[in-house]
């Protein structure tokens, strides 16, 4: 039980940490917005909407925790567990939307991956070819047919992005 609890203490801290490192890095690597300067992120609702499972994880990890403390015997560890498990997964969507941009400038591009400190850097000659899929997704290739990123139609500054790379915005 206190391996759960630790758990669920540890998620809480690297929350407060990424809400701190995205304040931070908002602040410090804020540039200014027009056609060629722009940063191309995930839809803020995917994020809200996951961190509200999050919250409600953690909320249920609180209710089968009372009752699982006060011995009732239609709670299982396996309530805690499915609570825990659920908040992690939350947290894990939470945390790549917050880290995974792409930041234009004219015709370069830093992509960075959810789990990497350095940017892929990318410039519009590099790129091989361009799909778009069923779902208005964009899939870039560089020259030697190797997937490099993909930018969901949902993403912030996506007819900008459409734009920069000389594509129709597809309906």
């Amino acid at each position: 039980m206190i391996k759960v609890f630790a758990c669920l203490l540890t998620m809480f801290v690297v929350d407060i940490i990424i809400s701190y490192l995205q304040k931070r890095d908002n602040t410090s690597c804020d540039i200014t917005q027009n056609e060629n300067n722009y940063v191309v992120r995930p839809p803020a609702a995917l994020t809200y909407v996951y961190l509200f499972g999050f919250s409600f994880g953690v909320f249920l990890f609180c209710f089968f925790g009372f009752f699982y403390l006060k011995h009732n015997p239609t709670v299982t560890k396996g309530h805690l567990y499915f609570a825990l498990i659920f908040s992690a997964i939350c947290l894990l969507v939470v945390i790549g939307s917050s880290t995974w941009k792409v930041y234009v400038n004219g015709e370069n591009f830093a992509y960075y991956k959810i789990f990497h400190r350095r940017p892929v850097l990318l410039s519009v000659d590099e790129i091989g070819e361009i799909e778009i899929g069923k779902k208005q997704e964009i899939v870039l290739y560089d020259r030697s047919g190797k997937k490099v990123f993909t930018v969901d139609g949902l993403s912030d500054n996506y007819s900008r992005f459409c734009k920069t790379l000389g594509i129709k915005e597809p309906k």
